[in-house]
């Protein structure tokens, strides 16, 4: 299992920023005596995310370090939700596919276990490809029973969910791209162009290897 956390922190670590890593890891504590802050309760700190940090494992910091940490790993964070999105989109396609029973066969997208970007085919249970238009709101294919293969766009994450890509590309590529955002945000370009580089490099060998992910359901509506 890949999580947004682990990947977060090998970015930090490519940016050289070593506390930002730490605390991703959860190796902080609070100094003995610091008031609760944004990123935790009492004496044990939580960054919102299910990420506590142990209590003195390598040292302790102050609230207010513990407050720039989180806004660094809350950027982090939104940097991985945009790459995730990016390689849904353009690169890497996730794949879903239901069963959805329909007395009307117009099948509204909110039926759908994910929002479609994309419908792929239509097909009977037994795998025979049946007509379907698409429509602004809905699919309509013929009554009965359907079993629709689409690609969507992942949901945002926290830091403590797993990726959409786990076991399908290393972790290396997606804290890739997280480094390029992050640097961009931060108006690091020259860097940016280095994190970028290595990311489309390593986009470029898991798209030529990779096949689409299938996720199979059954829905009634």
């Amino acid at each position: 299992m890949m999580f947004v956390k682990d990947i977060a922190a090998q970015a930090a670590f490519l940016l050289g920023k070593e506390d930002l890593f730490r605390y991703l890891k959860g190796e902080f504590a609070p100094e003995e005596g610091s008031t609760p802050t944004a990123a935790g309760q009492g004496t044990t700190p939580s960054d919102g995310d299910g990420m506590p940090a142990s209590d003195g494992q390598d040292g302790t910091v102050d609230a207010e370090k513990l407050r720039e940490l989180k806004r660094e790993a809350d950027i982090l964070l939104r940097c991985y939700n945009i790459v995730e999105n990016e390689v849904a989109l353009d690169y890497l396609p996730l794949t879903a596919e239901e069963t959805i029973v329909c007395d009307t066969g117009a099948l509204p997208y909110t039926a759908f276990l994910r929002a479609p970007v994309s419908i792929l085919s239509v097909t009977d249970e037994y795998g025979n490809k049946l007509p379907y238009t698409v429509f602004p709101e809905y699919l309509r294919t013929r009554a009965g029973t359907s079993v629709v293969t689409y690609s969507y766009s992942p949901e945002s994450k926290r830091l403590c969910d797993a990726s959409e890509y786990a076991a399908r590309v290393p972790e290396r590529l997606l804290s890739y791209g997280v480094a390029c955002e992050y640097c961009l945000i931060s108006g690091l370009y020259d860097e940016a162009l280095v994190w970028d580089k290595k990311y489309k490099d390593a986009l470029l060998c898991a798209h030529s290897a990779s096949r689409p992910r299938v996720i199979r359901s059954r829905r009634w509506v």
